[in-house]
């Protein structure tokens, strides 16, 4: 199976290279955009199962009060011994997760009568739709003495999306579209449901996701917290354009390096060339830092490590570029 071959082949490189959380972190900020075939290829590979709730009454109570109560993710039922589980389970007599404290019922609103969900790859589609009929039961059992019912009823679909199975209203002048992109939807549910090296290989598959376009897009900021976590109180300093711009002016001018991609290249095997452009990026970093905080007592050392974690991330990103 390709989605298989490729995780091994990623995961190879990836602990050889040793680059593997600043890899990461790039791709799950760049999940949510893969498209709908690649989408389809994870549920092919059988990482999660996606499905569809119809209801058929438009905003009637049947979804919002005896349905909806059973999501997971709608009413944050986040582990299997939250108070407001328990209260739950104990009062409908309902288990929301299995004994492996996986979460039964995943799904959130797509539509007023529509709800879209993912199911975990351990669980089957057919104990799924055995479950939510049963505990639907359960509570209607309970609410029913408490208004009048008529025409209810639901149904659960299971879905492979793919371009050709989905479309989406284009949108038009003097009116405003709502955004259904079932992509961007399943990418956000499922990112709970693959781990990092699948969704690296999702991603990576997915030729519509331009990875380099991402890095490039990124601020000094998001760069340099790829390789260390606490900025202190720098972060509104490494968040503002003008030292991106500054520090790529600088490459340019310097070096003729138009990227960080090209930067990440050309220090990867060149220790002496690394050290070079440490100490001039430092001085666009101390003089940026000067006119920003109008402060002339600077605290290089802090800089030094910025700079350090900058150069790093974009030496370890040019692995990208080989996968």
């Amino acid at each position: 199976m390709l989605l298989k071959s490729m995780l091994e082949d990623i995961t190879s490189k990836l602990q050889v290279e040793k680059k593997y959380e600043t890899y990461i972190g790039v791709v799950k900020k760049s999940f949510e955009n893969v498209n709908i075939n690649t989408l389809d290829k994870a549920i092919d590979a059988n990482l999660f199962t996606t499905y569809l709730i119809l209801s058929s009454s438009y905003k009637g109570p049947l979804l919002t009060e005896i349905i909806d109560p059973l999501s997971c993710r709608i009413n944050q039922y986040n582990s299997p011994d939250s108070p407001n589980v328990k209260d739950f389970e104990s009062k409908y007599k309902i288990s929301l997760f299995t004994q492996e404290g996986i979460k039964k019922y995943d799904f959130a609103k797509y539509s007023d009568s529509t709800r879209f969900g993912i199911l975990h790859r351990d669980i089957s589609f057919v104990d799924f739709v055995n479950g939510i009929k049963e505990d639907v039961n359960r509570i209607f059992n309970e609410k029913k003495s408490d208004k009048k019912w008529e025409n209810v009823g639901f149904s659960v679909i299971r879905i492979t999306p793919s371009k050709y199975s989905f479309g989406a209203m284009d949108d038009i002048s003097d009116a405003q579209v709502k955004d259904m992109s079932i992509s961007k939807f399943i990418a956000r549910m499922a990112m709970g449901y693959t781990n990092d090296l699948e969704k690296t290989a999702l991603t990576v598959l997915d030729k519509n996701v331009n990875l380099f376009k991402v890095i490039e897009q990124y601020s000094i900021f998001e760069l340099v917290t790829l390789k260390m976590s606490d900025v202190g109180s720098y972060g509104k300093f490494l968040k503002q354009d003008k030292l991106k711009k500054a520090i790529l002016f600088k490459l340019l001018d310097l070096y003729g390096i138009e990227s960080f991609k090209d930067l990440g290249y050309l220090v990867k095997d060149d220790e002496s060339f690394k050290k070079e452009i440490q100490q001039n990026l430092l001085e666009v970093f101390k003089s940026e830092y000067i006119i920003d905080s109008e402060n002339t007592l600077v605290k290089t050392k802090k800089l030094e490590l910025f700079v350090i974690a900058l150069i790093g991330a974009a030496e370890d990103l040019a692995l990208i570029y080989d996968i």
